[in-house]
């Protein structure tokens, strides 16, 4: 048999015309304290959050007043309904409500649907609903360092008594990561390569039921990722090409960096698979006083053949075609800087093929040929030629068999391209 009769309980202590009141009381610690007031004449009532020895839970803050909702149990997540609890809220709004209280000495919340958020004469006014919408960031905030505190716990323990206790995996928490990039990232952020190579990793975790029935937001995802990727690498050339005045070898250096960076850009370039095989390559034409060596800015390779293509940097600040015209108004001949190139590359082509064997013997792990190996120079800008000058450019670039042609402006338009078909596919328009 159980014997209440010295319980701690709530009791209707006074009942006026227009509200009853209620009072915590615990006989057996001596405790009398107002616990909570319900209004008669509509959805209106009072609670006064107390500890359980009788003292207020929110210091100056001596009660919430609830409008619009019918009782206690009509309350929403977040918010504590049983007197055994001492009424107010749960340490998810916790968390939130002692700051409010301690910087701005609120000394009444007031809990309203359809109202603004604010603080005013001392009073907090709180919107339910908007209040729930962060219920979740911040459950699965608490739930992450909780969880990480037993898993240090542990580790601790299996240290210590490696025989009793064995390391425990860490769990996944669902919306932690979704959480962590609301709290984090912004539009401003830039993210580290690690970073992005960890998302599209993510994605491969993904379970097989899962992908099926997710399938399509994944692939909006990564194509979101290689997007924001994309507009990257255009305002990054852009940056290059507006603030960099001045043809130098300082600035043929930054291209050749960025090329580096980017060396996925010439695969656009070719009407076949390439990859970087190597920059700054070695290439031959030493002589006996081991001199004079030839050096490429990119060598890349036929992804399927592994046939060598030549690749040579200029900047988009290199003349492309002489100033003046060499005959008549519409006849230019190609600049020393284009000319000088060309030679360059094909010179770069021909020390290659005559010491192809013995580069072979040399770097035997590579795979790597030389079938009459495509030369390619990027130099200048088309789009900085007058009408004469782009048809004299055409002519010349139309008959070099031997070396492509193709200027910066023309490589940006190219990754535009690349930017427009992602942008304007059916899996980002649905």
């Amino acid at each position: 048999m159980t014997i209440t009769v010295n319980q701690p309980k709530e009791e209707k202590i006074k009942d006026f015309k227009t509200k009853e009141v209620f009072y915590y009381i615990d006989k057996k610690k001596r405790i009398k304290v107002k616990s909570r007031e319900i209004y008669k004449n509509g959805k209106k009532f009072v609670h006064f959050p107390f500890y359980k020895d009788g003292s207020p839970k929110y210091d100056k803050c001596k009660k919430i007043t609830y409008i619009g909702y019918e009782g206690s149990d009509s309350l929403p997540r977040g918010f504590l309904k049983k007197f055994t609890k001492g009424y107010g809220f749960t340490k998810i709004y916790s968390r939130i409500i002692y700051p409010l209280i301690r910087d701005h000495e609120i000394s009444e919340i007031i809990i309203q649907e359809n109202i603004p958020n604010k603080i005013e004469e001392g009073k907090l006014f709180l919107n339910p609903i908007e209040l729930d919408r962060h219920y979740p960031s911040i459950q699965s905030l608490i739930d992450q360092h909780k969880d990480e505190l037993d898993l240090l716990v542990n580790k601790v323990l299996s240290d210590l008594l490696s025989s009793t206790y064995k390391t425990t995996p860490k769990k996944y928490i669902p919306n932690s990561i979704s959480n962590y990039i609301k709290r984090t990232i912004s539009k401003d952020t830039v993210l580290s390569d690690s970073d992005v190579q960890s998302l599209f990793e993510l994605i491969s975790f993904v379970s097989h039921e899962s992908a099926v029935e997710n399938s399509k937001n994944i692939l909006k995802t990564k194509t979101k990722i290689e997007e924001h990727f994309i507009e990257e690498v255009i305002n990054e050339f852009k940056e290059l090409l507006i603030t960099q005045k001045t043809d130098t070898r300082a600035l043929e250096s930054k291209w050749q960096q960025f090329f580096k960076k980017y060396s996925w850009i010439f695969s656009q370039l070719f009407s076949f698979p390439v990859l970087i095989f190597e920059d700054e390559a070695f290439v031959g034409g030493k002589n006996i006083q081991n001199k004079g060596g030839k050096f490429a800015d990119f060598i890349y390779r036929n992804k399927l053949t592994n046939n060598i293509v030549f690749i040579e940097i200029k900047t988009h600040n290199t003349s492309i075609l002489n100033k003046g015209a060499y005959r008549g108004d519409d006849v230019y001949s190609i600049s020393k800087s284009l000319s000088g190139g060309l030679n360059q590359v094909l010179n770069q082509k021909e020390n290659f093929q005559h010491e192809f064997y013995s580069l072979k013997v040399k770097n035997k792990n590579e795979e790597f040929e030389s079938y009459n190996p495509k030369c390619l120079i990027v130099i200048g800008q088309v789009s900085k030629l007058t009408p004469e000058k782009i048809e004299a450019f055409e002519l010349i670039r139309s008959n070099s068999k031997d070396v492509e042609i193709i200027t910066f402006d023309e490589v940006l338009e190219k990754i535009k391209g690349l930017q427009s078909i992602m942008t304007n596919s059916d899996l980002t328009e649905s």
